[in-house]
């Protein structure tokens, strides 16, 4: 559960760090909350800026600063934040140090909640010219600026002459004061702090410039490359230092889609050649095409070992994964009373080309990939045993994240289990290595419920929910 609301000042911060797994993954932070400590709570994440306040992370922070926050199919849960993400402490374009609060509680009211508060500290670079980051609730391009140095008293900065040349130019220390998007038929530009109150993240670092929008922006457009759909936010940000005026290109572009299944193989297509990122390009050279799975990168050995597919041509980069691979999960659900389960994993792409008006680019796709649901067959296996007088079914197979929570005998119930266990059920569950499991159910012919019927050839009939057991000649 996300909260929102006014800064708050932080108060007696913990430092049980075991609780919280940290890592610096590329341009991003994950940290990886602890099952023991987190899971059946409700939990709220803040960033911490550099004076100690607290930021509360909703759904729209997250996609303008930078943070992903998702939630596995057993329940964990993962906090990714971008390292210039907004309350980012960076020194040289190389260090980086990020706080985050975790706050923890029984309930949605958050009463009383348990604080714990992680610092992050991640090293990255060299930075490439321009790097794009497509995660799940967000897009975001950083591209260098290059200012030549002027020594200082060579020029004063002039306001008048900027506000002659362009009105919307502010005077004072250099800062990011404009971006003008481009549509179709249209160019609309807004001041740093429009941009901001809309849900764009705009910012600077030593030597870049940071632009993150939602898939959703208002200036965003959708746009299909070779079938698949793209989310694209094609921008120019103005940048005021010292005499000089300086106009970057801050376009980015991220596919929405591009998935297709069979029963056996996810196939994940990503076109080449996004017409927002090209602009004004003759030629690319290709450097470089990378995979992972869960932000870990892999190389060629293991990605062929697990069955894997990766390739790239002059159109498009493939990713094959067979269903139920290594990497992946299975999810069960129950769907019109039918169980079916989902293949989920979640890959990743690293592109790398060069072109002649941008050097190079850096393009890092997150995808998230569940496979649609697919019923399972479900065996009972009968081994009644008449002269123990024990109805005796083995239920299954089941992925662990299937429980038994009740059993229905005839009319009566459905009992929960210890309810169950005082009528004289009793329920066992085998698990087998695969972590798959079945239930065995165990019910007295004497279970109340369990109807007795005696014919006229002196057969005795046991009948519960699933059946008859005939016992000729029982006298």
């Amino acid at each position: 559960m996300l909260e929102a609301g006014p800064f708050a000042v932080l108060q007696k911060p913990t430092k049980d760090r075991d609780r919280v797994a940290v890592e610096c993954l590329g341009s991003l932070a994950r940290l990886t909350l602890n099952p023991r400590h987190f899971q059946n709570k409700y939990v709220s994440f803040a960033a911490v800026d550099k004076f100690g306040r607290s930021w509360p992370i909703n759904q729209t922070l997250a996609a303008q600063c930078g943070y992903t926050i998702l939630q596995d199919v057993w329940g964990n849960l993962e906090f990714r934040a971008s390292l210039i993400s907004c309350y980012a402490q960076i020194v040289g374009d190389e260090q980086f140090s990020l706080t985050f609060q975790i706050l923890t509680a029984m309930g949605p009211e958050m009463h009383d909640p348990t604080e714990l508060v992680v610092p992050v500290t991640c090293s990255y670079g060299p930075w490439q010219p321009r790097e794009i980051v497509c995660e799940a609730n967000y897009m975001e391009v950083s591209v260098r600026r290059k200012v030549p140095p002027i020594p200082d008293g060579f020029l004063q900065d002039q306001p008048e002459d900027w506000a002659a040349a362009f009105p919307e130019a502010k005077a004072g220390p250099p800062s990011v004061w404009q971006v003008v998007f481009h549509m179709d038929t249209q160019k609309k530009a807004m001041r740093v702090e429009q941009a901001h109150a809309v849900g764009y993240g705009i910012n600077t670092t030593d030597s870049r410039i940071v632009l993150r929008a939602s898939y959703n922006a208002s200036e965003s457009q959708e746009l299909k490359v070779h079938g698949v759909p793209f989310s694209a936010v094609r921008s120019s940000t103005f940048y005021k230092q010292r005499w000089m005026l300086l106009m970057v290109d801050t376009a980015v572009a991220c596919p929405i889609d591009g998935v297709t299944y069979t029963s056996e193989t996810i196939t994940w297509t990503i076109p080449k050649g996004m017409s927002p990122l090209m602009v004004g390009v003759s030629s690319v050279k290709e450097l470089q095409v990378e995979m992972g799975i869960n932000l870990s990168k892999l190389p060629a050995r293991d990605i062929a070992s697990r069955g894997y597919l990766l390739a790239s041509d002059q159109d498009a980069i493939t990713v094959q994964i067979p269903v139920g691979s290594p990497g992946g999960t299975y999810k069960s659900y129950v769907v019109a009373g039918q169980l079916v389960t989902s293949y989920k994993i979640n890959p990743f792409v690293e592109h790398l080309w060069e072109d002649e008006r941008r050097g190079t680019t850096k393009h890092t796709i997150l995808k998230e990939i569940s496979t649609p649901p697919q019923p399972v067959p479900i065996t009972v296996t009968d081994g009644t045993s008449i002269p123990l007088q024990l109805f005796n079914v083995s239920v299954g197979t089941f992925l662990p994240d299937v429980e038994l929570v009740s059993v229905k005998v005839d009319i009566l119930g459905p009992w929960l289990l210890p309810e169950a266990e005082k009528q004289g059920c009793k329920v066992v569950g085998n698990q087998y290595p695969n972590s798959s499991m079945d239930f065995v159910l165990q019910i007295p012919f004497g279970t109340p419920g369990v109807k007795k019927q005696v014919s006229l050839a002196s057969s005795l009939y046991l009948e519960d929910t699933r059946g008859a057991w005939k016992c000729n000649d029982c006298g």
